[in-house]
């Protein structure tokens, strides 16, 4: 895995941080039939199919979902519901207990990190969109679900890029302590690919008001295209090539432990998700 300045990222990783996750991020991650849960041109198959629409094949998942959402909005978020509830996962994924997580970003709307943290002995995460940020208390986790969330159907899921950039003049003060956060404290990107770039460049401009924020990485999935790497450079991210697993492995390896709550056993679950 080749990581750039990764002595910065070291010296980061023993400071506050923010994650801002993508599908990418969830592939060892499982629905209830142990179904890896999908990145997006796996989705659009899926959709495809199960909808019927063998015409829309390759249809980008951005407008395929505006398509049926037309007309069969309620039936396309029961199968998201259930497609990203995550009922089991990699262990390797317990490793981010390792680490000071002030924020977690995500665009997308499974439950991997409410699960990862359940019987956490060291966090909690605190639902944003539910309960607003945590105020002083260091075992606090703020998660911000920008897409919306399976655990609150109530809330409306933002399928697209242009419905998460609108969200930003719906609920300014939510966006503006992001930009803050994110000013405030490095970030690691994980899980996003060349085609979440309407999405992550949106949330980014917004994010850093088009300046540089605090240190950030992007982890990108090799083999990756010199353009691809040269747009995520220009929205002022360190690029970190390897795969979900890889870094996970990075931080378990490479980066000690940041202690915030003494008891914190670091207990570890039974690894659930066939290898």
């Amino acid at each position: 895995m080749n990581i750039q300045n990764r002595n910065s990222l070291i010296a980061a990783l023993g400071r506050d941080i923010n994650l801002f996750i993508g599908a990418g991020f969830s592939v060892l991650a499982a629905d209830e039939q142990e179904r890896r849960l999908p990145v997006g041109g796996e989705l659009v198959d899926e959709l495809v199919s199960h909808f019927m629409l063998e015409e829309l094949a390759g249809t980008p998942l951005q407008q395929l979902c505006t398509i049926i959402s037309r007309d069969r909005r309620d039936q396309l978020v029961d199968y998201l519901i259930t497609r990203f509830t995550v009922k089991s996962f990699d262990s390797a994924y317990k490793v981010t207990e390792k680490l000071s997580i002030r924020n977690i970003f995500t665009t997308n709307i499974d439950n991997l990190i409410q699960t990862i943290f359940s019987d956490s002995h060291k966090y909690y995460i605190n639902d944003v969109n539910v309960n607003g940020p945590v105020y002083r208390d260091r075992r606090g986790i703020d998660l911000f679900m920008l897409h919306g969330s399976v655990l609150v159907p109530t809330h409306p899921f933002r399928f697209g890029a242009i419905e998460v950039a609108s969200s930003f003049g719906a609920d300014p003060d939510r966006w503006r302590y992001l930009k803050t956060q994110i000013t405030k404290h490095p970030t690691l990107f994980l899980g996003y690919s060349f085609s979440d770039a309407a999405t992550l460049e949106a949330i980014a401009s917004h994010a850093t008001g088009g300046g540089k924020a605090s240190e950030a990485w992007i982890l990108v999935r090799p083999p990756a295209k010199a353009g691809e790497l040269e747009y995520f450079r220009a929205l002022n991210l360190q690029i970190i090539e390897g795969d979900v697993l890889a870094f996970l492995d990075f931080l378990h390896n490479d980066v000690p432990a940041i202690g915030t709550v003494s008891d914190y056993s670091g207990r570890q679950t039974e690894e659930v998700f066939p290898g």
